[in-house]
C-alpha cells in the first residue's frame, strides 16, 4: 500500500474513532444520567416516606405528650405538645434532623439533642413542594386534617386536668381526660390518622417503585451500549495504531531515538530500512540524515578553510619576505584546510613555463617533471593553472579524472588520486605573477562557499606580495635618498648660515655645518633631539614653543623672527631665523626648514647705532621749533612739533610730499626757495601761509632751510607758527594807529568844528533873513540849506572818524543798519567821485551784540576792495549793493559788487595770509585774513565768500542779541 493510500485510511480511521468517541462519550453520559435518575427517584421515593412518617410520628407524639400529661399534670409536656403543633404548622423553627428522632430524645430537664434550624416551614408546605399527585397529596390533608380534629379532644381532656374544684372533682375530672384519651372514639379518630398515611404510603410505593424500575431499565440499555461502543473504540484505536506504524516506518519509540541522535549530531547509527519503507516518515529522516551528514561534512570543510583563511592572513602578517609566505601558504591549506596537495607557481627565468616555487602536502611527486606551458596555445598551456595565469581568474576543475581540460594529467592524478583542483592567479601591482593550486581527494569539493573564501585568499596573498614590492621600492628610494641626503648636508654645509629640518614635535632631524659650529655642538649630539628644550634659554622656551605650534597650523608662509640660542658653553647668541613648513604628498605638515644667521655682532652695531639715533632723536624732539627732514620734497621723518603744526598724524606725514601743502610765500614759491638751497648749499628764511585742508585752516609759518649731506636733494625745514604774533603785531600796529589817527582827528575836529559852527551860524542868520523878507530868493534860500547840511554832515564825519579811531574795544548791541550806515557815511564822497551806485536793502533788521569799529572796518576792507576791483578791471557801470536780513541766530549783512567775480583758484585762498591778487605795493594779503580773524574770532560771527560771474559775495553773520 502506498503512503498516500496509508495517509488517506489513516485520516479516515482518525475521522471514525473520533466520531466513536464522540458517540462513547455521549451515550456514557446518557448512562450516568440515568443512574442519577434512579438516584433521584430513590431519593424522592424515601423523602416522601419521612414526610409520611413525621405526620405519622407527630400525632403519635401528640397523643404521649397529652396523656403523659393527664396522668403526671407535667406542664413540660404540655410545653412540648404545643411546640410539636407549632413545629407541624410552620409557626416555630424546625431543629435540625426533625425527621429522625427527636422527641424521645428530651427528658425531663428539657435537654434538646440538636439545635433549632434557621428555617420555619409547615408540615404541609413541605409535603407540597415534595411534587405528590393529587391523590397522594389528598390522603395526607386527610390525615393531617384527622390529626388536628383529634387536638381538639386533646385540648379539651388538658382543660379538664387543669380545671379548679375539689380534689375529689380534680380526680373526677382527671379521670374523665383520661377516659376521653383512651376511649374508642379516640381510638377510632387515631385509627382514621393512620388509615390516610397507609393509604398514602400504598399509592406513593406504587407510583415510585414503577419510577424506579424504569430508570433501572434505561440504565441498563445505556450500559449495554456505552459497552458495545467501547468495543468497537478499541478495534478503531488499534487499527489506527497499524497505519501509523506503516506511515512512520517504524514504532513512535524508534523514530524517536532516531530524530534524538540526529538532533544531538550523532549520525553514527543508520537508519535502514527496506524498499516498502522508503515513503515512510523513517524513510524520509533516513535521507534527511543523509543529507544533514553530508551539511556538516561540509561545513567541516567550509571550517577548515575558513581557519587556513585566517592562518593565512597571519602569515602575511609574519613573514617578512615572499618564500616564507608561500611555504606558509601551502602548509595552511593542506594541514588546516584539509587540501590533499597545494603548490604555488611563477614563471621560470626564461618565462616559458610555470614552475612550482614552495609545495606542500601528499602526493608532492606529482610535480617532479610537471610541465605547464605559458603558451596558451599548446595542450599543456591550457589546464586550469595555466588558464589561470593567462585569463586572471580563478578556475575550477570539480571532476579532475573526468575534466576534458585536464586531460594531459589523468594518468599522473590518477596515480595521486586527485579528483578535484582549483587554481587562483596571484596578483602584483594589477598583474598576475603566478598560480596558487590546490588539490581535493571528492569529487565537487569546492562549493560556493570554499570557492568565495579561497578566492579571498587569493586575494590576501596578492596584497601581501604588493606589501612586498612596495617595501622593496620604499628600501630602494630610501637608499636613494640617503645618498642624496649626503649630496645635500655636502650643499648645506657650504652655506653659510644655519640650515636644520626638524619635525613637528621640534626634533632635529638635520643640521649644517654652519649651525653645529655656532652652538658648538657636532650634528651626531644635535640630531633626534629637541631643539627647544635643549639648544634654547629656559625663559624663552614657552613663547618659542607656542609661536611653533601656532605657525604649524598656517599654510605654507615663511615665517620670520629673532630669537637667542644656547651654545655649548653656555654663550647666547642671537640668530635670524626664516621658517617654512615642510609637507608630505598628502599636504599634511611634517615638519619645519629653518634658516638661522648669527646676527649676534650686529645686533651689537646696530645697539650702539640705536643709541645714538636715541640720543639725536632726544635732542630732535626737545627743539620748541618744527623739524622735518626732505629729500626730493618727500617727507622722511619729522618731531612731535611739526605734526602739531601741520596737525597731522605721523603715519600720514611721513612720505607725504611737502609740496602737497598750499604754501603761499611773499615773493617767490616753495619750491623755488627749496631748489635755491640745494643748488648754492645756504639757509634761506622765509615766511609763507599755509591752509590746512584737514581742519581748514591757515597759518602762518616762518622757515628755514638747510640743506645736508652730499648732494643728496636732502633739506632740514625748521619752521614755526607766527600766526598769533603776526595778529598780535597787527593790532598793536592798528591800535598805534587808531591812537594816532585819533589824536589827529581829535586835533583837526578841534579846529574844524569852530569855523564850521560860524560858517553854520552864519548860514542859518542868512537864512533867517531871508525867510524874513516878503520876497525870498528861493535858490539863495535853497544854497544856504545845503550849506547847513552840509557842516552837519561834515561834523558827524569827523565825529565818526573820532570814534572809528577810539582803540578801546566795548560790546555793543547794535542795529545792522547802523553799522552799514556808518560805514558809507565814511565812503560817502568816495563812492560819488568814483561814478559807484551804492544799494542798501534792508529785508529785515536786527539788533546785533558786537564790537562796532572792528565790523565797520571789516565793511570798510570790503568796499575797499571793490572799489579796488571796479578800477583794476574798469568796469563802467559800478554798482554795490548791501543786503540787511537776520535769521533766528543772526543779524545778516550780503556785501555785492559786479566787479568780475573771484577767480576759483582764487577763491580757494581768498582768505589765505599773504595772498593776494594786486601788486605788492598795494596790498599784503592781509585784509582778507585780518578779516575773517575779526568776525570769526572776535565777534562769534561767520564771514564766507562766493562768485558767480561777474559778482562776488561776501556774506557777514553777527550774533542777535535778544531782549
Amino acid at each position: 500500500m502506498s503512503i498516500q493510500k496509508e495517509s488517506s485510511l489513516f485520516i479516515q480511521t482518525i475521522w471514525q474513532s473520533v466520531v466513536v468517541s464522540l458517540f462513547f462519550v455521549l451515550f456514557f453520559m446518557l448512562y450516568v444520567y440515568s443512574e442519577k435518575q434512579t438516584d433521584l427517584a430513590n431519593e424522592k421515593r424515601l423523602n416522601s416516606f419521612l414526610l409520611a412518617d413525621e405526620l405519622r410520628q407527630s400525632s403519635d407524639d401528640l397523643t404521649r405528650m397529652v396523656r403523659t400529661y393527664a396522668v403526671t399534670k407535667n406542664p413540660l409536656y404540655k410545653k412540648h405538645y404545643e411546640e410539636i403543633l407549632d413545629i407541624r404548622n410552620g409557626k416555630r423553627l424546625r431543629p435540625i434532623g426533625y425527621q429522625n428522632i427527636y422527641w424521645d430524645l428530651v427528658g425531663l430537664e428539657d435537654q434538646r439533642p440538636r439545635p433549632l434550624s434557621q428555617q420555619s416551614i409547615s408540615l404541609m408546605d413541605e409535603i407540597r413542594q415534595a411534587g405528590f399527585s393529587e391523590i397522594e397529596l389528598a390522603k395526607l390533608l386527610e390525615a393531617k386534617n384527622n390529626s388536628d380534629r383529634l387536638t381538639q379532644t386533646e385540648y379539651s381532656a388538658m382543660k379538664l386536668i387543669e380545671s379548679n374544684g375539689s380534689d375529689a372533682q380534680k380526680m373526677k375530672q382527671q379521670q374523665h381526660a383520661l377516659e376521653l384519651l383512651h376511649n374508642g372514639a379516640y381510638h377510632q379518630a387515631k385509627a382514621s390518622i393512620m388509615h390516610a398515611i397507609d393509604e398514602f404510603s400504598f399509592l406513593m410505593n406504587e407510583r415510585t417503585a414503577a419510577t424506579v424500575h424504569r430508570a433501572k431499565v434505561t440504565a441498563i440499555i445505556l450500559q449495554t451500549l456505552v459497552g458495545v461502543i467501547g468495543l468497537y473504540l478499541f478495534f478503531i484505536l488499534w487499527r489506527l495504531k497499524k497505519i501509523l506504524n506503516l506511515i512512520l516506518g517504524s514504532s513512535p519509540s524508534d523514530l524517536h531515538d532516531h530524530i534524538s541522535r540526529i538532533g544531538q549530531g550523532d549520525f553514527s547509527v543508520p537508519i535502514r530500512i527496506d524498499d516498502a519503507g522508503k515513503e515512510s516518515v523513517l524513510g524520509w529522516l533516513g535521507e534527511t540524515q543523509n543529507q544533514l551528514k553530508h551539511l556538516v561534512e561540509n561545513n567541516k570543510r567550509l571550517n577548515q578553510i575558513y581557519v587556513a583563511l585566517i592562518q593565512c592572513n597571519q602569515a602575511i602578517v609574519r613573514s617578512k619576505d615572499e618564500s616564507t609566505l608561500f611555504q606558509n601558504i601551502c602548509r595552511n591549506a593542506v594541514q588546516i584546510g584539509g587540501m590533499e596537495m597545494a603548490w604555488i607557481g611563477k614563471l621560470d627565468e626564461n618565462g616559458c613555463y610555470i614552475k612550482a616555487t614552495e609545495y606542500f602536502g601528499e602526493g608532492t611527486a606529482y610535480l617532479d617533471g610537471l610541465l605547464i606551458s605559458a603558451d596558451p596555445t599548446v595542450l599543456i598551456g591550457r589546464g586550469p593553472t595555466g588558464s589561470a595565469f593567462h585569463k586572471g581568474h580563478p578556475v575550477w576543475c570539480q571532476d579532475f579524472m573526468n575534466d576534458p581540460s585536464t586531460s594531459a594529467w589523468h594518468e599522473r592524478g590518477k596515480e595521486f588520486g586527485w579528483n578535484a583542483s582549483a587554481a587562483l592567479p596571484l596578483y602584483c601591482n594589477g598583474k598576475v605573477v603566478g598560480v596558487l593550486t590546490l588539490y581535493s581527494s571528492q569529487i565537487n569539493a569546492f562549493d560556493p562557499l570554499i570557492k568565495e573564501l579561497l578566492d579571498e585568499m587569493a586575494n590576501d596573498i596578492s596584497y601581501a606580495l604588493d606589501g612586498f614590492e612596495h617595501a622593496r621600492a620604499r628600501e630602494e628610494a630610501e637608499k636613494k635618498l640617503i645618498v642624496e641626503k649626503k649630496t645635500a648636508q655636502n650643499y648645506l654645509d657650504i652655506v653659510d648660515v644655519i640650515i636644520m629640518v626638524s619635525d613637528v614635535n621640534k626634533n632635529v632631524q638635520l643640521i649644517n655645518r654652519k649651525g653645529c659650529e655656532i652652538i658648538g655642538y657636532t650634528a651626531k649630539e644635535v640630531i633626534g633631539k629637541n631643539w627647544i628644550d635643549n639648544f634654547l634659554p629656559e625663559r624663552i622656551r614657552k613663547e618659542v614653543y607656542e609661536a611653533s605650534e601656532a605657525f604649524m597650523h598656517v599654510s605654507n608662509e615663511v615665517l620670520s623672527y629673532e630669537n637667542v640660542v644656547l651654545t655649548k658653553t653656555g654663550e647666547e647668541r642671537l640668530i635670524a631665523w626664516k621658517n617654512i613648513p615642510l609637507f608630505s604628498p598628502d599636504g599634511e605638515i611634517i615638519g619645519l626648514l629653518s634658516s638661522g644667521e648669527d646676527i649676534t655682532e650686529r645686533q651689537l652695531i646696530e645697539q650702539k647705532l640705536h643709541e645714538n639715533e636715541e640720543f639725536y632723536r632726544s635732542v630732535f624732539r626737545s627743539v620748541s621749533e618744527a623739524i622735518v627732514i626732505l629729500k626730493d620734497n618727500i617727507i622722511l621723518d619729522c618731531n612731535d612739533m611739526a605734526l602739531n603744526l601741520f596737525e597731522t598724524d605721523r603715519s600720514d606725514f611721513l612720505g607725504k610730499n611737502i609740496l602737497e601743502y598750499n604754501f603761499d610765500c611773499q615773493e617767490n614759491d616753495f619750491i623755488h626757495y627749496s631748489a635755491s638751497s640745494n643748488k648754492n648749499h645756504h639757509s634761506t628764511r622765509i615766511e609763507c601761509s599755509i591752509t590746512i585742508k584737514s581742519q581748514q585752516t591757515s597759518k602762518i609759518i616762518e622757515m628755514n632751510l638747510s640743506p645736508f649731506g652730499d648732494g643728496n636733494s636732502k633739506l632740514i625745514l625748521m619752521a614755526r607758527d607766527i600766526t598769533q604774533q603776526l595778529e598780535e603785531d597787527k593790532f598793536l600796529k592798528i591800535q598805534a594807529r587808531q591812537a594816532q589817527l585819533g589824536e589827529m582827528v581829535a586835533m583837526i575836529a578841534h579846529q574844524w568844528r569852530q569855523p564850521l559852527a560860524i560858517i553854520n551860524a552864519i548860514a542859518s542868520q542868512l537864512h533867517l533873513n531871508e525867510i524874513m523878507k516878503e520876497n525870498e530868493d528861493e535858490a539863495l534860500v535853497d544854497k544856504l540849506v545845503k550849506i547847513e547840511e552840509q557842516c552837519t554832515h561834515l561834523s558827524q564825519t569827523i565825529s565818526d572818524y573820532r570814534d572809528l579811531s577810539n582803540p578801546n574795544k566795548v560790546e555793543e548791541i547794535l542795529a545792522i543798519s547802523i553799522l552799514v550806515q556808518h560805514t558809507s557815511n565814511l565812503l560817502d564822497h568816495t563812492f560819488k567821485n568814483s561814478g559807484i551806485e551804492f544799494r542798501k536793502n534792508i529785508i529785515h533788521d536786527a539788533d546785533v551784540i558786537t564790537f562796532h569799529n572792528e565790523v565797520v572796518q571789516v565793511l570798510l576792507t570790503l568796499f575797499k576792495n571793490s572799489l579796488d576791483a571796479f578800477e583794476e578791471n574798469n568796469i563802467q557801470q559800478c554798482i554795490i549793493t548791501v543786503d540787511i536780513d537776520c535769521d533766528e541766530e543772526f543779524g545778516i549783512i550780503r556785501v555785492s559788487d559786479n566787479a568780475g567775480g573771484i577767480a576759483a583758484e582764487v577763491m580757494k585762498k581768498l582768505f589765505t595770509p599773504y595772498f593776494t591778487t594786486k601788486n605788492i605795493n598795494h596790498g599784503t594779503g592781509l585784509g582778507l585774513y585780518m578779516s575773517k580773524k575779526i568776525i570769526e574770532g572776535h565777534c562769534n560771527g561767520m564771514l564766507d565768500a562766493s562768485s558767480q560771474g561777474t559778482e562776488s559775495l561776501f556774506t557777514i553773520k553777527l550774533p542777535r542779541a535778544f531782549p
